[in-house]
């Protein structure tokens, strides 16, 4: 199972109600990931919950962030879906996926892996 990460003791003490909410929507993204073959559960190797960001993931291959934010997550798994497939299928890796902002997905490609993915993208243009 992921790691819950970014409540401190401080948070807990002071904010429960805020503190309680983040972690019942942490609950409802492993029960989400349980549900999908593309990115489920075991993929997964942290989830941060903040207080004023939201819920973000982390994959457990290679770290990328996908920004949750507090609500929608069935629509935005939806979405993660496809653009890990779309990702996949280019050989690019990302370094975040932002996914709060309704249809729109913001991806930032991973630049330390650049040379790798030119060379893919350039092999499937010459195919």
């Amino acid at each position: 199972l992921p790691v819950l990460t970014g409540l401190e003791s401080e948070d807990l003490a002071s904010n429960k109600s805020i503190s309680r909410n983040l972690i019942e929507k942490a609950m409802t993204i492993i029960d989400e990931l349980n549900k999908r073959r593309t990115l489920g559960v075991d993929q997964i190797s942290e989830i941060n919950m903040d207080p004023y960001a939201g819920l973000t993931i982390f994959t457990l291959e290679d770290g990328t962030q996908v920004k949750l934010g507090f609500d929608g997550y069935e629509q935005k798994l939806e979405h993660l879906k496809k653009v890990v497939a779309d990702l996949q299928e280019r050989s690019e890796k990302a370094e975040y996926i932002n996914l709060n902002y309704g249809e729109k997905v913001y991806v930032k490609l991973d630049k330390t892996d650049l040379p790798k993915t030119l060379m893919a993208l350039h092999d499937k243009v010459r195919r």
